[in-house]
């Protein structure tokens, strides 16, 4: 059975959002059921094949071929992975394969490891190598640590991890916590919690488990991360290139009152935590804070939205409290749906797309609501773009009505 989109709801829902953007408008969706069974899904990802790959919070990579889920997990780490019940932030979060996989076997993992109580709280940028590309299994023992970042909070860790079109690995970094970023990180370039990361996996500078592209923007920079891509967010969740354009889209999650979708730009600032969103943060100080004449030039989102407290003043109906990113579709299935990005809310648990061009955006609507907490949105070989159930662990693809 497929998930039809509410009429009714979508009419009212397309005239509260953001009209402005509403010169194009989208085509309706339907999730079909794909698989079932998985225990709190947070990511889905491919290898380049057919086959599919989903992260298990608590831990294990789940792969699914020909539509069914291998019963031995592809890796299980589980014994080493923290997780967080209450905000359901840390755990492992994300899986980037190599697109030299099929010749090197090598992948990324972001996971959360350690205690707090205990002082040894970090995230973990892991590489792991597989026996050969058509294995159904990995060997936890060949991960190679290549970036340990010490954590005091349990949330707040971003969690992103993917290649980009120039064959490097970009990394999303939350602010690190706790709430209102008290200690300025989303500002400090001296530091990478709050920031995209660019490296290179390939190779290794002294010293490092990776090497740092020599077109980074703060190369060479005193008190700067050389590691550092863009900075000024919070705790982005999801980001993804569209293929066709190039250009990177983030999903920030927000503090109180909005939720942010960027463009990613080399050595762009987006506001954290002078900003939320294009909104200067309200009963909040930090002591570093600039002179707002002396602000630094900031980038606005192409899409935010706000929280139920401020609904009534937003130019929009549409509300939310989390936002997730998502993909440009680009596959063959669902011609009509070809350039916008799907993306949605989870715990309004709403799906919606938006369609940018020429610098703007130039359609904006939601598409359905769900039933069920939508933890992230995922991608296959072909383009095709899946959504994944936290609670009860199914995962449906978007296909045409």
């Amino acid at each position: 059975m497929k998930i039809r989109a509410a009429g009714c709801f979508v009419t009212l829902m397309i005239a509260a959002f953001n009209s402005a953007a509403a010169a194009a408008q989208a085509p309706q969706i339907e999730l079909e059921p794909f698989v079932t069974g998985l225990r709190a899904p947070v990511y889905l990802t491919n290898d380049g094949s057919s086959r599919i790959f989903i992260i298990e919070e608590s831990g294990r990579i789940r792969l699914v071929e020909d539509g069914k889920i291998l019963p031995t997990p592809y890796l299980d780490i589980h014994r080493k992975v923290t997780l967080d019940p209450s905000t359901h932030e840390a755990g492992m979060l994300c899986l980037a394969f190599s697109p030299h996989f099929a010749q090197n076997g090598k992948f990324y993992v972001f996971y959360t490891t350690g205690s707090r109580r205990a002082h040894t709280l970090k995230n973990i940028i892991a590489e792991f190598t597989a026996s050969s590309p058509a294995a159904a299994t990995v060997d936890p023992s060949t991960e190679r640590d290549l970036l340990v970042i010490p954590k005091d909070y349990l949330f707040h860790n971003g969690g992103d991890l993917f290649f980009g079109p120039d064959g490097d690995l970009y990394i999303g970094v939350g602010d690190g916590g706790p709430e209102y970023d008290p200690h300025y990180n989303g500002q400090n370039i001296s530091i990478i919690y709050g920031k995209i990361l660019r490296i290179d996996v390939d190779h290794r500078d002294p010293g490092l488990q990776y090497a740092i592209p020599k077109d980074n923007p703060f190369v060479g920079l005193p008190n700067h991360r050389a590691e550092i891509w863009a900075y000024g967010l919070r705790n982005p969740w999801r980001s993804s290139f569209d293929p066709a354009t190039g250009l990177l889209y983030t999903a920030d999650v927000g503090q109180d009152r909005y939720e942010s979708i960027y463009i990613i730009k080399k050595g762009g600032n987006y506001g954290w935590s002078i900003r939320e969103g294009t909104h200067t943060m309200e009963g909040v100080h930090h002591h570093e804070d600039p002179d707002p004449s002396d602000w630094p030039v900031m980038i606005n989102p192409i899409k935010e939205y706000p929280h139920p407290v401020v609904q009534n003043v937003f130019p929009s109906n549409v509300i939310g409290r989390c936002v997730m990113g998502g993909y440009v579709y680009r596959g063959g299935e669902f011609p009509s749906l070809d350039g916008w990005y799907i993306y949605g809310d989870f715990t309004k648990s709403w799906i919606a797309a938006l369609r940018y061009q020429d610098g703007r955006v130039t359609g904006d609507q939601p598409l359905m609501t769900t039933k069920f907490r939508m933890s992230s949105f995922g991608v296959d070989a072909a383009g095709s773009i899946y959504v994944l159930d936290f609670d009860l662990g199914n995962v449906y693809k978007i296909v045409a009505p």
